[in-house]
């Protein structure tokens, strides 16, 4: 016995350092890339303030070195500090606003996709399941009434309404003006084969039609009604087709917005929509945006942007017409930020959350302007913040 434990001791000496080695070396290899950071901002913290782009690169490369380190272990509070620090810097220099944000409500395996906001109301398209939901606000905004999260009946895929039976929901939009519809102040929801169907919170009527010419679409991606009318972005057709209203309902085939020979490319075109003047906003994938009115363009650029700035992809729009904030939202997931422009395009703010992941799935966004509190959907979330 006593030789099998002293043949037994080199054996777990050896196997302890073993462990002890192991264990030790992403423990070192995180406070080497530790090291590296610090190094890194110190190296930022040493840059002449007058150097913009010196400054703005250094500690951008403290962010990404953060990033490593926290992808070897996450939690570390003097990281947190390091990461808090360079993004001050980088906010400041590039007028920045960074906010908390709180997610306000989630959905089990959603992609939300769209959300219209009317009065306490928040509308959200769940583009993964094709199923629209309706939550409450409460007082604040910045959360929801309890148990308010409800999913639309009648506005899901494989819903009996009438007739008919909705396929993949295309996109939701809302209609003050109800002349082609049952009833005006209604939620509509259009799926791919043209079936329309309505939603009204406080009326049980519930008005469900099948628009006529679809076979001329191609891919339909967004819904706007505006006047009565409903038009729809058709990036397949380099169109936008639009239903005029007879009668409570859309009863003819679609007109074309544009017509003649020089048709706009509409392939990357993400969003759309339409001001009280009559005048489309159109977006794209690039972060363009082009206006026209009665089918012809009409000028429009960005401006004033801040250096290193500027609108290079989006996802979504909102266009807010309150007379007394005119602005425009820009969704861009690729920066995880939220411009907010002038409706001429002037540079008014840009948002990003403290935590940027929460934004690495951003899809859209609204604006509160009684509650200056703006809303964004990200993956399964709505998310919120001050505005």
């Amino acid at each position: 016995n006593v030789g099998r434990l002293v043949w037994l001791l080199p054996v777990a000496v050896v196997v302890l350092v073993l462990l002890m080695w192991l264990g030790g070396t992403g423990q070192s290899e995180f406070e080497l890339c530790v090291a590296d950071a610090n190094r890194e901002a110190e190296r930022a913290r040493a840059i002449a303030s007058s150097d913009r782009t010196g400054t703005l690169a250094a500690w951008n490369a403290v962010l990404i070195l953060v990033e490593r380190c926290e992808s070897i272990r996450a939690g570390d509070p003097a990281l947190a500090a390091l990461v808090r620090e360079g993004q001050q810097t980088i906010d400041l220099l590039s007028e920045i606003e960074r906010r908390d944000v709180v997610p306000i409500a989630a959905f089990p395996n959603a992609a939300l996709s769209r959300v219209i906001l009317r009065g306490e109301d928040l509308y959200v398209l769940d583009d993964n399941n094709d199923q629209v939901y309706r939550v409450t606000l409460a007082s604040t905004g910045l959360s929801i009434l309890p148990n308010s999260r409800q999913p639309i009946i009648n506005m899901r895929r494989g819903a009996a309404v009438g007739q008919f039976t909705l396929g993949d929901i295309v996109d939701i939009a809302w209609a003050d003006d109800g002349a082609g519809l049952s009833q005006g102040n209604v939620l509509i929801a259009m799926d791919r084969s043209g079936v329309i169907v309505e939603y009204s919170p406080t009326f049980l009527a519930r008005g469900v039609q099948r628009l006529l010419g679809t076979e001329n679409w191609v891919n339909p991606v967004r819904i706007h009604v505006w006047q009565g009318r409903l038009y729809i972005l058709d990036t397949g057709a380099n169109q936008i087709w639009r239903y005029d209203p007879s009668g409570g309902a859309f009863p003819g085939g679609p007109l074309e917005y544009f017509t003649g020979q020089n048709r706009p490319a509409l392939a990357n075109a993400v969003d759309f929509a339409i001001d009280p003047n009559g005048r489309v906003f159109i977006l794209f994938r690039e972060g363009i945006v082009t206006v026209f009115r009665t089918g012809q363009q009409q000028p429009f650029g960005f401006a004033g942007f801040p250096d290193g700035q500027s609108i290079t992809s989006a996802e979504a729009m909102y266009f807010n017409t309150n007379p007394i904030s005119q602005s425009i939202y820009f969704a861009s997931r690729a920066t995880r930020t939220i411009f907010e422009t002038s409706q001429a395009g002037t540079f008014f703010n840009s948002y990003r959350s403290y935590d940027e992941s929460q934004f690495a799935a951003l899809s859209n966004v609204v604006a509160d302007d009684s509650r200056q509190v703006i809303y964004a959907l990200s993956g399964n979330a709505i998310l919120a913040f001050r505005k």
